[in-house]
């Protein structure tokens, strides 16, 4: 399941995977990085280990940071909340 949802989520996004599992720190690359690990956060029983090793990071803080950050956008970005939505929709959760 986490792969199909960081292959969805990059393709949405428009990003390939070797950009999704680069180095690059551009909002181009950590936008899908964090819906990624939001929700593998929130669809899956995998821990945040296991989701960061998924995504080719080294540290599972990464991805609490992530799905905190997409946590609180959600909130007041409906735009945000529309995109993610439609990955959800997209990967039938």
């Amino acid at each position: 399941m986490m792969a199909q949802i960081i292959a969805v989520t990059a393709d949405e996004c428009g990003v390939s995977m070797r950009v999704f599992k680069s180095q690059m720190r551009t909002e181009r690359c950590m936008r899908p990085r964090r819906i990624a690990a939001y929700l593998c956060r929130v669809h899956t029983e995998n821990s945040s280990p296991q989701i960061a090793k998924a995504m080719g990071r080294k540290d599972h803080t990464t991805v609490l940071h992530h799905a905190n950050v997409v946590c609180e956008r959600l909130k007041v970005d409906p735009v945000f909340a529309t995109q993610v939505g439609l990955i959800e929709v997209r990967l039938g959760l």
